[in-house]
C-alpha cells in the first residue's frame, strides 16, 4: 500500500533494507503457497470424520487401519496411499498426531492431538514435580535415550497405562 503520510514515507525511506527483502520473501512465499496449494475434498471429509469418531468415542487412539477403512468406504479415497498423505495434512494441522516414519508408533493414530500434546508435557523434566526419588533415574533414562520403563510410565501417564493397549 502506498504510504499514507509523510512520517510513514519517511519510516520506509530509513527502513533497514534487510528487512524490506525479508518483509518482501515472506510474502512471495505467502503468496506462492495459498495460491499453489490445494487441499484435496476427500481430505477434508476425512477430517470431518475423524472429528466423528472422536465425538462419538472415549478413545483417544485407533489404528491406522481403521482410519484407511474410513478413508475408502466413507471419502472415496482410492489408495492407502491416499489416506497416508491425508493423515499427513492432518498431522501438519495439529487435527490427529500420526507418527508415520516411526515403526512402533505408525501403525497408530491420535485423533485427539490436544490430548497428546497435553500428555507429552507432562514428560517435560520442568514439569515433573512429584516424581519419586526412586524414579530419578527412569527419568534420566528417558531423556538421555528415550527409553521409559513401565514404572515411570505408570506413574506419570496413568491414564494411558491403565486404558486397553492398542
Amino acid at each position: 500500500h502506498p504510504p499514507s503520510s509523510k512520517s510513514e514515507q519517511e519510516s520506509d525511506d530509513n527502513e533497514d533494507p534487510e528487512l524490506v527483502l525479508l518483509r518482501e520473501l515472506v510474502t512471495s512465499k505467502l503468496e506462492e503457497h495459498c495460491t499453489t496449494y490445494l487441499t484435496p475434498v476427500t481430505w477434508l471429509i476425512l477430517e470431518d470424520k475423524v472429528y466423528e469418531i472422536r465425538r462419538r468415542s472415549d478413545n483417544k487412539i485407533v489404528s491406522f487401519e481403521e482410519i484407511v477403512t474410513v478413508g475408502r468406504e466413507k471419502c472415496s479415497m482410492k489408495s492407502r496411499s491416499e489416506v497416508s498423505d491425508a493423515l499427513s495434512y492432518l498431522h501438519n494441522f495439529s487435527v490427529v498426531v500420526h507418527f508415520a516414519k516411526c515403526p512402533t508408533l505408525q501403525h497408530v493414530v491420535f485423533i485427539d492431538a490436544p490430548w497428546v500434546y497435553t500428555t507429552l508435557s507432562r514428560l517435560n523434566p520442568n514439569c515433573v514435580l512429584d516424581l519419586p526419588a526412586i524414579l530419578y533415574p527412569a527419568l534420566d533414562k528417558l531423556h538421555e535415550e528415550g527409553i521409559m520403563s513401565h514404572q515411570l510410565a505408570n506413574h506419570l501417564l496413568p491414564s494411558i497405562t491403565n486404558e486397553e493397549r492398542t
